[in-house]
């Protein structure tokens, strides 16, 4: 594991956009990792690169528990896989640039199954149980059952977050670094 981990903060040191997604394009073959500390507003990131990102810093989560790469997981998320995915919810980007076209890619390309294969994945970690506690893993809007049956609905209403349920229910909620926290008399 130790191996693992220090690939995955090479990678998050040295070769993601500032949206989350791993850089490419630097070969003939657009899907490889650009140099470390490579920046350029044309620079691409492919659906399935960002896809695997996802994967391995869910994974390192789920494994270690340990909330770093939740902010890597909700990063690539909600930057880079939904903003590849067309307004139809069915076609994908191959590429996506920060600052460039959107174009979606022809019929039988891998990205079309990674992105929606990504959005299916992440779902394992939005919301996980321990020690009967329900944990917001990854703020967003979510319904979800809890393990002893309590129905509950997280909403986000004016930039606060709104807790529905049947019944008093603790949520733990991990704060990713960009959010702003105040608490209401």
């Amino acid at each position: 594991l130790p191996n693992i981990e220090h690939l995955w903060v090479n990678i998050r040191d040295s070769h993601l956009t500032p949206l989350g997604g791993p850089w490419g394009g630097i070969a003939s073959h657009k899907e490889v990792f650009n140099q470390a500390g490579y920046f350029h507003p044309s620079g691409l990131v492919e659906t399935c690169s960002a896809t695997s990102w996802l994967t391995l810093s869910q994974q390192l989560f789920l494994v270690t528990g340990n909330p770093r790469y939740l902010d890597e997981v909700e990063r690539v998320l909600l930057n880079t896989l939904l903003g590849a995915q067309d307004l139809n919810g069915e076609d994908w980007c191959y590429f996506t640039f920060p600052n460039g076209p959107r174009n979606n890619t022809y019929y039988w390309a891998c990205c079309k199954s990674s992105g929606a294969l990504a959005l299916e994945a992440s779902t394992r970690v939005v919301v996980t149980e321990s020690a009967g506690v329900p944990h917001l893993n990854i703020l967003t809007s979510c319904n979800f059952i809890t393990n002893s049956g309590c129905n509950v609905t997280v909403k986000f209403e004016g930039g606060n977050l709104v807790l529905i349920s049947d019944t008093v229910t603790p949520l733990a909620v991990h704060i990713p670094p960009y959010a702003r926290i105040s608490r209401k008399p």
